[in-house]
């Protein structure tokens, strides 16, 4: 009940959170909800991709217009300057992450993406006066960048402009070409390539700002091109303690100091301090002021260096993000160092609030005159300069324009605009900022001068008091220019703004450090006070290391060639603490399961930083790294999340990390320690349950040193083996220490504190004492006390022992109970009440992992609470066995006696209103333009409707009863309601939002005209599923199948053909298409029953393969549990716009006997726009007008507009046309529900097709209505033409079965056999069924609350094979390892699927399903890659699926034999070699059945133990077949090819048997003719194609290209393969062959090629025989070769190993592996024998053993394996 309670209360708290459209943090929410910071956005990678070459030509354009002409005209040495090619290449942007957060005000939205460029962009230039080339081929960038969706309008396009820019500087680097040549021009050679990228980088980082508005007239653009500040950051540099010491002297042996100053930065705003000297704790006292744009966002980073005569070090850093200070308003804290370094920086930081009056000036004026600032003074406001432009400058000579820019001064401080290129109006668009010391006496000066000329264009001096008394400190106006022309002007904008800090001002003190002294400790107070200061609030960290996936291999052998794995482990960095976890031996997919903890506090700009490293003899490689900020885990208070790993290729860390605030009550403490011992990890120490905080104020009446001198005292505290020791007082017997200590407890009940005050000699106890040593004073504080204590607190002063006769101290200890989520999870139905009740434990799963993988916990079964009891009580047990860890678990928990308790639990239902409708929404992005925004619309739509079934539309309604009793309603339902809903949604209504104004394509983009339509010819089924059944099932009949073809919403339905499972329909349907690729064909079929239909089988095609072939006639296999095929075809139609060839479709058509319908030769579309002065039935009251437009029998309705009798329906319809010239189109008018009418319309379409472009938009009088009543409707007619032959495509041959159109016999002999083209065109499609991750639990108990696992198994089905795997028992992240082989062709809509099931005793249970589509591993050849599964909350599955081309050459047949073997998984079949197409053709001149009547003749045909049959002939002694068949072949060189012809009645007519060795010795690896059939008659022959083609696998290829091979006796040369690194991550193992595979030489007897490893994995010994070479024959005939295996010293049967007999050879291939279960020690200490046999008779006298082999293991390095040619001895000779 507690769990039900629980899960009922986390999904309200969901619920309402999504209500309320909160964002609620992932740590306040259930852990089956997540909701990621940073989100991946491959569909807008997809977008730049398709828009790059747009936005190539706009930098062209740019570049070329706008630049050129700007660089030409500032210099006189680039006059000659032309950009000569721009080319932003093929690369495109892509963007690696997306943040969305709020922004400052409800009409900002801001997005953070992280954006990387690796591009091939060439721009190459040229100045001709100097014959200078130069240019830029190829760029990277990478970095933030933030883009600004403002404003948010109340009207589409919804936001009125973009504006993007980098808060921080990105990493720029670019190849440049020529740059020494350019640099030589004149003016230019003071520039470095150096230079002009950090003035690149510089341009894009804040305060430039792009702004791309999306609505005309957007009166904030100005505001939006250069906004005003969000604030300013005054910034004290104040100090830093014990910084590390990086001066060596002497070689290192004599350690100096440092010499320290620090570098503050802020985007582009660097400034440095002044270095002190030979300093670890420096004092600056420095203040610099930042200006702030975006916050949250831009950050503060400082980086102390230690001042060298060579390379400064680093001595640590920090980063504080400006919210932070925005918050807190003044923020002064001693701030950690990170990143390697060590100590404290002291930082205050105010910030500055922009204020638009003058009441508070003066106030900020006095306030600055008290800060003693350097080395600038502090400053009173800040002034922003807009410079917008200027008109009628003077020009200098006449006729020549000048080229202006502006010289902007404040003081000392000048700010230069750009140079706009001849122009006496210039534009700028400009803006600066300036710091203001005091406003009302400094001026503002402006110098417009004439680059590069430095002439003076005029001047401007204006007093900055001027703008005191202007309204809103603001002045916009033109200014006349002094020294200029009469009519010179500049626009600006003055903008000015008081800096005023809201906070008092003194701040706020920095905080105690934890375990250390305050480095500026508060001055002593009086003796004797009566309680101490209060200790700063704490929280205790827990950190879960969970486990990591998918980290880089760094262990490699053989230089790189043989990857292995890495030896992973964790280092944790986190409030000054370092952890490091244990080592996870060659695993990438580590699981580690620690816990650490740490005390921390609230200081900002702390991380809890994760380092990963592969453990390595000498150096430790880098894995990756990645953090969360300290104050997030602070204010979520649980962050559970897998976070990806910076700085390498791939890898992710699950970590779990919870804040644990401690609480001043015992009540939960019983519950915590409880919970904590579920929680207990198998590796680690004991968790913690409180926190004590131990405040030491001083003390009093110390003892005097040596009778008379008072002593330099200090404390020293412990708990266990936890101590800290206070700072040494000067001499007093009243010491002031005022410092703080935090202790993490283990066992409250048990655990002391203990502060020292003996002697060494009084034993280790923990002492304060006197700086030389001498005992002062101890105290034991049990801490038992604390727990009786109100409060958990003791505060006062207490005697010392051991100490003088008055000796006290004084101080504050505090205990506070660490009470985590899960022990809160179960508080709320606990009633504890201390002393003798039993603790009532926490919720935790039976055997579920903490987050996702983490800590086991286990749930006490409902008798674990106490109830009665014994005379001498009860004890508390918890029992289980641990399978992850193979061990037996017992917790003693507690014992105790309890009288009764009672828990009371109320379930309340939720009242939450949810709609839920997971669709994949379509979004176009058009037209695409040549300047920004780049794109000129978007259209939004669902391109498909989801089947009814699927609930993918689920809306939960209230008050639905009452609504459907209203009259009107009453015969509606919701199901129709959400019907028409998922209806409304889906095309071809897509709205279009324009984002540039007059877009002419706007109308076609509301309404856009059909892509095309496909007609559809449905042909017929073949050998579909009987599902008629009867007797109980006992007699099988057939079905009665019809088909269901759906186009999004538009479905129809063939007619129903009875008892027949080969049915033939020929019905022809045409359907709209819009969208292509997207819109596609489902066909199902189904089995007509009286109650409820059968599914019979179900195919998709995506119209885009239509598309392409124009006509597509096939006969498609039925998916999803169906079997058999179905015959379509497919016609595309285009639309034309012209009658040139109606006539012809309409002949076409005639000949077509369709049914149910006539085929359509043109398509119309009405555009119905509106209707102006309708009539008004009566006076006053407008109608409510729809309209209905027919064309023959098909009406279509426009919606009803309410009370108007000027209509707006801006609606469209489409109809189907068979005779334009001889159909109208009839239009009604009328006012709904009444039905009266208001006018029509009759219109011949004839009339259509004398208008340019079949179009005619104009307004239509209305017959029957008013005067001047119109009806404004746009017609548009086009012709529907079959671009391609009239008979189409014929269907190809069915794999392994009769083709159902098979050509008709000939009576003549042809000599070859005659395929169709598409044999031998067949692929085979190897699977790899991996692993799988992640997967959910099926297996509960005790009715779900305790939850296990799942026994998964996986089931494929492609190309109408279904395969199964084997059940990986207990597992949720299961591996298979299992190869399955299928033949495919490349019929379009196939799908390569995978279920996956919990193999359960009664109904396995569903796990999830994904697909791959058969036509991408056709054309991309190999797929790796993970699959999610669909309709599962979690998991995904890893497959490699690859396709062979069979290949007509024997060449690398011994390459691929021998791959295979490497590749050959544990368990599974042999994998194949070859694929046999086989064609028959015909037979002739077959005997006559009982001396006379001519045979009804089949074939049939076997390949081992696969076959194959023929349809049966009508009676003939030549029939003909015409059949094509395809097989699989493991062996080429010892298959062969068995063929009969028979009677149908089952007597044999001859046989032919065709060896396949014969195929490899023919060119092209084929025969092609007539064969003798034996045992039939003299003349008997077949006519037949027999084609073998070699599959090579990619790891052939990959080691192809070194490899020669001879045939015959010449050794096999083998494909390198990894050494035991698995195929596609986690698939076959390989191994790779030393150099010296090659075979050369020999002894007498011949050689034995072996390979030779242990699989670590599978704990198993491997062995594979390959090939002998040049063996000795003993008699005149070859021998029949075999190698027999034996594991010594044991020479049991369980040892021995045998491969197959090859016949008649002295050079036989085996590739055959074997396998023995003993461990890596074990068979180093054996020894292996292999004999070469010959098989022979039991009387015969030859020789039976070829040759031997003995080797000792221990000799061969089994964990790197390889393959080795081994000289085979006499059987006599010794080992």
């Amino acid at each position: 009940m507690r769990a039900a309670a629980r899960l009922q209360r986390e999904e309200e708290a969901a619920v309402r959170a999504a209500a309320a459209g909160l964002g609620a943090a992932p740590g306040e929410l259930p852990a089956w909800v997540s909701f990621p910071d940073v989100e991946r956005a491959e569909w807008l990678n997809k977008i730049l991709a398709q828009a790059w070459p747009f936005f190539g030509q706009y930098m062209e354009k740019l570049l070329v217009e706008s630049i050129a002409p700007s660089i030409r005209a500032s210099s006189t040495h680039l006059q000659t300057f032309t950009f000569t090619k721009v080319d932003m290449g093929e690369k495109p942007l892509r963007v690696l992450g997306v943040r969305a957060h709020p922004g400052t005000h409800k009409q900002q939205i801001l997005l953070d993406l992280n954006i990387s460029y690796v591009g091939d962009v060439q721009i190459d230039v040229e100045v001709k006066k100097f014959f200078c080339k130069a240019g830029v081929k190829g760029m990277q960038l990478h970095g933030m960048l933030r883009i600004i969706l403002e404003p948010l309008l109340g009207d589409v396009p919804i936001v009125g402009a973009l504006t993007m820019f980098f808060i921080r500087r990105p990493t720029l680097d670019i190849n440049w070409t020529g740059m020494t040549n350019l640099l030589d021009i004149p003016g230019l050679s003071s520039m470095s390539d150096t230079m002009i990228m950090d003035a690149i980088a510089s341009y894009l980082v804040l305060p430039n700002r792009l702004l791309v508005p999306l609505v005309p007239d957007l009166h904030e653009a100005a505001q939006l091109r250069c906004p005003l500040p969000r604030g300013v950051v005054r910034v004290h540099l104040r100090g830093a303690r014990d910084l590390r010491s990086k001066d060596r002297f002497m070689g290192g042996l004599v350690e100096g100091k440092s010499d320290p100053y620090a570098v503050l930065r802020v985007g582009t705003q660097v400034v440095t301090s002044r270095v002190i000297d030979d300093n670890l704790n420096p004092t600056w006292d420095e203040v610099y002021e930042f200006i702030v744009h975006e916050v949250p966002g831009q950050e503060l980073e400082v980086e102390l260096f230690d001042k060298d005569p060579d390379q400064d070090d680093l001595l640590g850093r920090m980063k504080l993000d400006f919210g932070e200070v925005l918050k807190a308003r003044v923020l002064e804290e001693w701030f950690p160092l990170q990143e390697g370094g060590q100590g404290r920086l002291h930082l205050r930081l105010e910030w500055l609030s922009l204020m638009s009056d003058t009441s508070r000036l003066e106030q900020v004026l006095e306030r600055n005159r008290a800060i003693a600032a350097k080395p600038d003074p502090p400053s009173a406001a800040i002034l922003v300069v807009y410079l917008d432009r200027a008109e009628e400058l003077p020009m200098k000579k006449p006729g020549k324009e000048p080229n202006p820019m502006v010289q902007v001064s404040v003081q000392d401080v000048t700010r230069e605009s750009k140079v706009v290129c001849n122009s006496s109006a210039p534009v700028w668009e400009d803006a600066f900022r300036f710091f203001l010391h005091d406003p009302a006496h400094q001026d503002l000066d402006i110098q417009v001068k004439d680059d590069p000329r430095q002439s003076s264009l005029g001047s401007l001096s204006l007093p900055l008091a001027r703008l005191l008394d202007a309204p809103g400190l603001t002045l916009a106006q033109p200014f006349q220019l002094q020294h200029s022309g009469p009519r010179s002007r500049l626009h600006m904008k003055l903008v000015l703004r008081v800096l005023f800090l809201d906070a008092p001002e003194n701040g706020v003190s920095p905080p105690t450090i934890l375990g250390q002294p305050d480095p500026w400790p508060a001055p002593a107070a009086p003796s004797g006070p009566p309680t101490p200061a209060p200790t700063p609030s704490l929280h205790m960290l827990r950190i879960h290391l969970l486990e990591a996936q998918d980290l880089i291999a760094k262990d490699n052998f053989f230089k790189g060639v043989v990857r292995g794995r890495s030896d992973p482990y964790a280092r944790l960095r986190v409030a000054g603490r370092t952890f490091r976890s244990r080592v996870v031996k060659e695993d990438l997919n580590p699981r580690w399961n620690e816990v650490y903890e740490v005390i921390v506090d609230n200081v900002p700009g702390q991380d809890v930083e994760f380092d990963l490293f592969d453990k390595d003899i000498d150096k430790d490689d880098f894995l990756g790294r990645c953090k969360v900020p300290l104050r997030r885990v602070l204010s979520e208070r649980v962050v559970d999340e897998w976070l990806p790993l910076e700085d390498v290729k791939s890898g992710r860390l699950h970590v779990r990390l919870e804040s644990l605030a401690p609480r001043p009550s015992a009540a939960l403490l019983e519950q915590v320690l409880h919970t904590n011992s579920l929680l207990q990890p198998a590796r680690g120490a004991e968790l913690s349950a409180a926190l004590l905080s131990v405040f030491v104020d001083r003390a009093a009446d110390l003892p005097l040193r040596k009778g008379s001198k008072p002593p330099a005292a200090f404390a020293s505290l412990a708990v266990r083996d936890v101590s800290f020791k206070t700072k040494t007082c000067a001499p007093t017997t009243e010491p002031v220490w005022d410092e703080g200590f935090s202790f993490l407890i283990k066992r409250p009940h048990v655990e002391s504190l203990e502060l020292q005050v003996s002697g060494p000699s009084l034993g280790p106890v923990p002492m304060v004492k006197e700086e030389g040593g001498s005992p002062l004073g101890a105290l034991s504080l049990p801490l038992p006390q604390l727990l009786a204590s109100e409060g958990l607190a003791l505060d006062g002063w207490f005697p010392l022992a051991g100490g003088g006769p008055g000796s006290q101290v004084l101080l504050r200890a505090q205990l506070g109970v660490l009470v985590s989520q899960q022990v809160e999870e179960g508080a709320s139905s606990v009633s504890l009440a201390g002393g003798d009740a039993a603790p009532q434990p926490a919720e935790a799963p039976g055997e579920e992992e903490s987050g996702a993988g983490g800590l086991r916990q286990r749930l006490p079964p409902a008798d674990s609470q106490l109830e009665g009891g014994g005379p001498l009580g009860r004890l508390q047990l918890t029992l289980w066995y641990h399978r992850d860890e193979h061990k037996l678990v017992a917790i003693i928990h507690a014992c105790s006696y309890v009288g009764d308790v009672q828990i009371d639990v109320e379930v309340r239902s939720s009242s939450a209103r949810r709609v839920k409708a997971p669709w994949d929404a379509a979004i176009i992005l058009e037209p695409l333009l040549g300047d920004v925004p780049i794109v000129g619309a978007l259209t939004m739509f669902f391109i498909r409707r989801p089947p009814p079934s699927s609930q993918t539309l689920d809306i939960n309604w209230t008050g639905m009863t009452n609504l459907l009793d209203i009259p009107g309603l009453s015969s509606m339902s919701d199901t129709m309601i959400m019907d028409a809903i998922a209806s409304y949604l889906v095309l071809p209504k897509p709205p279009p939002v324009p984002l540039v104004p007059d877009l002419h394509e706007a109308a076609q983009l509301r309404c856009p005209l059909p892509r095309g339509v496909v007609r559809v010819h449905l042909r017929g089924a073949r050998d579909l599923r009987s599902k008629d059944r009867f007797m109980g099932g006992l007699v099988e009949g057939k079905s009665d199948p019809y088909a269901v073809l759906r186009v999004g919403t538009q479905v129809v339905t063939s007619r129903v053909i009875d008892d027949n499972l080969n049915p033939t329909w020929d019905e022809v349907y045409e359907f709209i298409v819009h969208e292509v690729p997207g819109q596609e064909l489902e066909v199902e079929l189904f089995d007509k029953d009286p109650d409820q239909d059968d599914l019979l089988g179900r195919m998709k095609l995506d119209f885009g393969e239509v598309l392409k072939a124009r006509v597509l006639e096939e006969w498609f296999p039925l998916q999803e549990g169906g079997q058999g095929r179905l015959h379509l075809r497919l016609e595309w139609l285009s639309l034309m716009s012209d009658t040139s060839r109606l006539e012809q479709v309409l002949e076409r058509n005639r000949v077509i006997a369709a049914k149910p319908d006539p085929p359509s030769a043109a398509i119309l579309v009405v555009y119905l726009d509106r209707a102006e002065e309708l009539p008004m039935k009566k006076p006053g009251k407008e109608p409510n007008p729809m309209v209905q437009v027919s064309v023959q029998d098909v009406t279509r309705e426009s919606k009803v507009v309410c009370n108007s009798s000027a209509p707006v329906w801006e609606d469209a319809f489409r109809f189907f046309l068979h005779d334009p010239a001889h159909q109208d189109l009839d239009i009604q008018v009328k006012d709904d529900p009444r039905q009266s009418s208001l006018g029509s319309l009759s219109l011949p379409l004839a009339r259509l097709l004398d208008t340019p472009g079949l179009t005619l938009a104009q307004p239509f009088q209305l017959q029957h209505s008013g005067p001047r009543s119109r009806l404004h409707m746009k017609l548009v007619l086009r012709v529907l033409f079959l671009d391609a032959p009239e008979n189409g495509v014929s269907p190809p041959t069915i794999l392994g079965q009769p083709d159902p159109l098979a050509s008709t016999s000939s009576t003549q002999r042809p000599p070859h056999a005659s395929p169709n083209p598409q044999f031998g065109t067949e692929h085979m499609l190897r699977i790899h069924l991996l692993e799988a991750q992640d997967l959910i639990a099926k297996d509960n108990f005790f009715k779900g609350v305790v939850r296990g696992r799942s026994d998964p198994y996986a089931r494929l089905r492609v190309a109408g094979r279904t395969f199964r795997s084997r059940v990986v028992k207990e597992d949720l992240n299961p591996r298979w390892n299992e190869v399955y082989e299928v033949i495919v062709d490349n019929v379009p809509g196939q799908d390569v699927e995978f279920d996956l099931f919990d193999k359960d005793i009664d109904k396995d249970d569903f796990l999830g399903r994904c697909k791959v589509p058969l036509r991408r591993v056709l054309s991309e050849r190999v797929v790796d890659e993970w699959l999610p599964l669909e309709d599962v909350k979690s998991g995904r599955l890893h497959v490699r699926l690859e396709s062979l081309a069979p290949r007509p050459s024997a060449a690398l047949l011994e390459q691929v034999l021998h791959t295979n073997s490497l590749l050959q998984p544990a368990r599974g079949a042999e994998l194949s070699a070859a694929l046999l197409s086989v064609f028959v053709d015909r037979a002739a001149d077959l005997p006559l059945r009982k001396g006379s009547k001519p045979p009804a003749a089949f074939a049939s045909l076997a390949v081992r133990d696969v076959s194959f049959k023929t349809k049966t002939c009508a009676p003939t002694t030549e029939p003909v077949w015409d059949e094509g068949f395809s097989f699989l072949i493991k062996r080429p060189h010892v298959e062969s090819l068995e063929l009969q012809v028979k009677e149908e009645g089952g007597s044999p007519l001859g046989a032919l048997s065709l060896p396949l060795p014969q195929l490899l010795a023919s060119e092209g690896l084929a025969l092609d003719g007539w064969f003798p059939l034996a045992g039939g008659g003299p003349g008997s022959q077949v006519l037949l194609r027999a084609q073998l083609g070699v599959l090579v696998s990619q790891q052939v290829e990959e080691g192809a290209s070194s490899v020669s091979l001879a045939g015959g006796d010449a050794a096999p040369q083998p494909a390198e393969a990894p050494g035991e690194e698995e195929s596609g991550a986690g698939g076959l193992r390989q191994r790779l062959p030393p150099a010296d595979s090659q075979l050369e030489g020999g002894g007498p007897l011949g050689r034995l090629q072996l390979t030779l490893w242990y699989h670590r994995d599978e704990h198993k010994l491997v062995a594979i025989i390959h090939a002998c070479r040049k063996l000795k024959a003993v008699s005149k005939e070859l021998p029949d070769p075999y190698v027999s295996l034996v594991l010594l010293p044991d020479r049991s049967r369980g040892t021995k190993r045998k491969t197959t007999v090859q016949k008649k050879t002295l050079n036989p291939d085996f590739n055959e592996r074997f396998e023995w279960d003993v461990s890596l020690e074990e068979a180093s200490r054996r020894k292996l024998e292999a004999h070469v046999k010959s098989t022979v008779s039991f009387m015969s006298r030859e020789k039976e053993v070829l040759g031997k082999l003995h080797l000792d293991l221990a000799q061969v390095d089994l964990s790197e394996g390889g393959t080795h040619w081994y000289d085979l001895r006499d059987e006599r000779s010794s080992p």
